[in-house]
C-alpha cells in the first residue's frame, strides 16, 4: 500500500518536475559549497550533473565537529566520516599510504579522534532552496571560524564531538548527548 502511495504521489507530481527540481538543488548545494572561503567540495567539480549530495570538508575543522555543530546549533542533519568509501575518500582527501597506515594503526588502538573523512550533506524531494540556503550560512560560520555557543567535547573511541550542555537559546532540556565538559 505504502508503495503504490508514494508511487502515485511522485507519477502526479511529474517525472520532469522531480528531475528539474533535483537539478537545481544540487546545483545550488554543490556551487554554493564551492563558494565559502575554506571550504572544500570533494568529488566532481560543480560543472558535472549530480544528484543533489554534496561532499565536502572545512579547513582546520574536524569533519566529525562540523557534523556536531550543524546538529546541534542549526539542527541539520548530515553525515561524516568514510562513507563506506574509504580507498576513494582517501584519495580525494590527498592521503599517502604512510599517513592511511597511520591511521589504521590508532583505530586499531581505540583512537579515532584524528581519523580522516568529510561532511556529506543530502537533499531530495522535499528540500527546499531555504533549506540549502540555512545549510550553507551554518557552514560559512563554521569555515569562519566563529566560535560555537557551547564547548564540544570529542569522544576519542568513537571520533565523534558532544556539545557540553545545552545550546543556549535553542532548549532548557537537557540532550541525551550533551554533557558538563569536565577538566581534561
Amino acid at each position: 500500500m505504502a508503495l503504490h502511495a508514494a508511487i502515485s504521489t511522485l507519477t502526479d507530481i511529474g517525472w520532469p518536475a522531480l528531475i528539474s527540481h533535483e537539478r537545481r538543488i544540487a546545483r545550488s548545494l554543490r556551487e554554493g559549497l564551492a563558494s565559502i572561503p575554506g571550504v572544500r567540495l570533494l568529488g566532481p567539480g560543480t560543472e558535472t550533473e549530480t544528484l543533489p549530495v554534496a561532499t565536502f570538508t572545512v579547513e582546520g575543522v574536524p569533519h566529525a565537529l562540523v557534523a556536531a555543530r550543524l546538529a546541534a546549533e542549526d539542527a541539520i542533519g548530515v553525515r561524516h566520516g568514510c562513507f563506506c568509501a574509504h580507498p576513494y575518500l582517501m584519495r580525494l582527501l590527498g592521503l599517502n599510504r604512510e599517513q592511511v597506515l597511520r591511521y589504521r594503526d590508532e583505530v586499531r588502538h581505540g583512537d579515532r579522534s584524528a581519523m580522516p573523512g568529510a561532511v556529506r550533506a543530502s537533499a531530495g524531494l522535499n528540500t527546499r532552496g531555504s533549506d540549502i540556503t540555512r545549510l550553507l550560512d551554518a557552514v560559512a560560520r563554521i569555515a569562519r571560524g566563529d566560535p560555537p555557543p557551547v564547548l564540544y567535547r570529542q569522544d576519542p573511541r568513537t571520533g565523534d564531538f558532544h556539545p557540553c550542555g545545552n545550546i543556549p537559546g535553542l532548549t532548557d532540556q537537557p540532550d541525551a548527548h550533551s554533557a558538563p565538559c569536565s577538566p581534561g
